[in-house]
């Protein structure tokens, strides 16, 4: 699993790649109603997705989404 963090240049802040190539995004507020949390495909990454980072320095509610999405 790789988890990058664009700073914030777009609402979907977030970007999960799973163990199997599945492509995730995420805003800040992943599991609100007007908040991001979707599949994006499978395919190779776009330039500018930002830095590396880890699932624990994200938000708790964006953690949360990501455990949902991976179980």
């Amino acid at each position: 699993m790789h988890i990058y963090d664009n700073g914030g240049i777009t609402y979907d802040r977030y970007t999960l790649v799973d163990d199997h190539g599945d492509i995730y995004s995420f805003s800040v507020n992943a599991l609100s109603p007007d908040g991001i949390n979707q599949y994006c495909g499978n395919y190779p990454l776009a330039p500018g997705v930002g830095q590396p980072t880890t699932l624990k320095e994200l938000p708790d509610e964006v953690q949360e989404a990501i455990i949902r999405r991976l179980n």
